[in-house]
């Protein structure tokens, strides 16, 4: 029996010593995209050159209904509802319009 609780404390001790090596999660640092709130004129700042017509203004639709939006890049448009899985593919001339639950256009970007 004393030679059970010595082999457990042991194992308790490596694990202890183990756990101690683990390196530590970096720290969040102020240009981590996690930690910068983005509203809406700030996400509407993107480069929409490559995706939408020069017509479009994309800060200056922010809020508006999706569905009064007739914008459509070279490669079409994908509108982004709340909480939708989209794909992780890229194409550049993509117009990607994400809006909120009412179907007001939140942000633009190509992809």
């Amino acid at each position: 029996m004393t030679g059970s609780i010595h082999k457990f404390a042991v194992c308790l001790a490596m694990a202890g010593m183990l756990a101690a090596c683990q390196p530590e999660p970096p720290a969040p640092t102020e240009t981590s995209e996690s930690a910068q709130p983005k509203g809406k004129a700030e996400k509407a700042t993107e480069d929409l050159s490559g995706c939408a017509p020069a017509s479009f203004n994309g800060r200056a639709r922010m809020g508006t209904p999706v569905d009064q939006i007739d914008a459509t890049g070279p490669d079409g448009r994908r509108v982004i509802r709340p909480g939708q899985m989209v794909t992780m593919d890229y194409l550049a001339g993509r117009l990607n319009l994400v809006v909120d639950g009412a179907g007001n256009l939140t942000r633009a970007y190509c992809g």
